[in-house]
C-alpha cells in the first residue's frame, strides 16, 4: 500500500464501535438494568421489557463481560419512576447526578406544596361554613331561649292569677267576672 492510496473500509475502524469503546459501565448520566432497578421503583423485567419495546428513549449498548449491556439514561428514569428512598428516607442519587435529582426533588416539593394550598383552602372555606352555620345557630337558639323566657313569665302571670282568684271570695269571684267580661 502506497501513501496516496485509499485505505479499504474492511480496515477502518467502524465510527460505531470506536463510539462503543468509549461507553463504559461508568458512563456519566446512564445506568445499567440492575442498578436503575435498585434506584428507581421499578423491576428489572419491567425495564427489560420496556427496552424490548424500544420505549426507552436513547437507551445504548456498552461491552460488559457477558457482552452487550444496556444502559438507560438516569433522566428517562427519574422522568419515569420515583427514586427508593435509603435508610435515613433521602432519595438516592446517582454520582454526578446530584443537580439533576435535585430539580426532579424540587419540582416533587413544589407540587407537594401546590396539593396542600388547596387542601388549606378547601379547609378554610369549610372553617368558614362552620363559623356560619354556627353564629345561626347560636342566633336561633338565642331567639328561642328569648321566646321560652316569655313564655314562662305569661305562665307564671297566669298561675298567680289562678292563685289570687282562687283565694277570691264567691261574691268577690263574681265581680271580678263581671270585670273581665
Amino acid at each position: 500500500m502506497t501513501i496516496n492510496e485509499p485505505t479499504p473500509a474492511a480496515e477502518l475502524p467502524s465510527v460505531a464501535s470506536e463510539a462503543k469503546r468509549h461507553l463504559t459501565n461508568e458512563t456519566p448520566g446512564a445506568m445499567g438494568i440492575k442498578e436503575a432497578a435498585e434506584e428507581f421503583d421499578v423491576s428489572v423485567r419491567t425495564l427489560r421489557r420496556r427496552l424490548g419495546q424500544h420505549a426507552v428513549e436513547n437507551a445504548f449498548q456498552v461491552p460488559g463481560p457477558a457482552g452487550e449491556e444496556w444502559r438507560i439514561p438516569i433522566q428517562w428514569l427519574e422522568a419515569h419512576y420515583h427514586r427508593v428512598p435509603d435508610r435515613g428516607g433521602n432519595e438516592k442519587m446517582a454520582p454526578g447526578h446530584e443537580a439533576a435529582g435535585t430539580s426532579v426533588l424540587v419540582d416533587q416539593m413544589r407540587s407537594e406544596i401546590d396539593h396542600l394550598h388547596g387542601e388549606v383552602a378547601y379547609l378554610r372555606s369549610g372553617e368558614e361554613r362552620a363559623q356560619t352555620q354556627l353564629t345561626q345557630s347560636t342566633q336561633t337558639g338565642e331567639s328561642l331561649r328569648d321566646e321560652l323566657v316569655e313564655s314562662k313569665i305569661a305562665h307564671l302571670a297566669a298561675v298567680q292569677e289562678l292563685k289570687s282568684v282562687k283565694a277570691m271570695s264567691r261574691r268577690q269571684l263574681r265581680r271580678w267576672t263581671k270585670t273581665q267580661d
